[in-house]
């Protein structure tokens, strides 16, 4: 099979606007070649600030096959581009027909090269760092149609990061998908991820860090348990805090740490109120450091016996 013998020419456009073609290109794997528009940011800066706005809107970006070539993309490249740039509304910046190596090897040839020469290569950072011969293309993804993951063409069958990724819920299908499963808390969800409750394919371990440009708030929002992380949480004023305890007749450090408060309380105020806070004795409006305690007389103490 000859690799460079189909070349998908292709229009980007919003969904629900079809006939609005906003970018024109070529590509061996419209699939993966759609994925990296909305992912890399940069290239194109116009471009990608229009991705941004539809997705950010709730839009989707949408992919249209205006023409298959062969030898003559270069030219169809061209035209289509002239054809959809009348308007004025491309954010393409050349004219189109300067991009790519046709390369003839084709993909189980090239596999059997990998297999033969890349032994030890299990990973696309060492893939990137090896001499390849100029039949042999840098970035196979984007050649040929066939390719499905790295660990397929690397012979390891291992799945990569962006792989793993790819089938991960949003956050939102995520929330209202693990609503069903109870979880309280992180420490919970690492528990039942572990445990093959949680399922790998449609989650990430640590859902924090996937999500944290994705819409990620707090535990507390995710889970929807409605708890909140301490420091994103709106305390009442010292002076509040402090008649809290007294009409609640807390007057020792124990028991305010046993005593069940509002989400507006904080559990230890030494820590949220560090400008106001000068000493517990002082919290709960005591004269002495330590509670008055009652002891026993002399003469009491005398008629006490004790037994050893």
């Amino acid at each position: 099979m000859n690799s460079c013998k189909i070349t998908y020419i292709y229009g980007l456009y919003e969904e629900g606007k079809e006939d609005e073609i906003r970018y024109v290109g070529k590509t061996n794997n419209p699939k993966l070649r759609r994925y990296l528009h909305l992912t890399r940011k940069d290239v194109n800066k116009e471009k990608v600030t229009w991705i941004s706005e539809v997705l950010k809107n709730g839009g989707e970006i949408g992919m249209k096959i205006l023409e298959e070539c062969e030898e003559n993309w270069p030219i169809r490249e061209k035209y289509w581009i002239t054809r959809y740039n009348e308007n004025g509304l491309l954010f393409n910046i050349r004219s189109g027909g300067q991009y790519g190596k046709c390369y003839t090897i084709s993909f189980e040839d090239c596999k059997k090269w990998v297999s033969d020469n890349c032994r030890g290569v299990d990973t696309i950072e060492k893939w990137k760092k090896i001499n390849k011969p100029d039949f042999i293309p840098s970035y196979p993804p984007r050649v040929f149609p066939e390719f499905k993951t790295w660990g397929d063409f690397l012979g390891t069958n291992k799945q990569h990061n962006i792989e793993k990724t790819r089938n991960y819920l949003s956050i939102d299908d995520a929330i209202e998908y693990i609503k069903k499963l109870e979880i309280k808390s992180g420490a919970d969800w690492l528990k039942k991820y572990n445990c093959g409750v949680i399922p790998s394919e449609l989650f990430p371990k640590k859902p924090q860090r996937f999500y944290k440009k994705r819409g990620w708030i707090s535990w507390g929002h995710f889970l929807s348990t409605g708890r909140i992380a301490n420091q994103s949480k709106v305390f009442v004023t010292y002076e509040d805090c402090k008649e809290f305890a007294r009409v609640n007749k807390i007057d020792t450090q124990y028991k305010w740490s046993i005593t069940k408060k509002p989400e507006n309380i904080p559990s230890f105020p030494p820590n949220t109120y560090k400008n106001e806070w000068k000493s517990w004795q002082e919290f709960f409006g005591r004269k002495t450091r330590n509670k008055k305690l009652e002891y026993l007389t002399l003469e009491e103490c005398k008629k006490t016996s004790y037994t050893q």
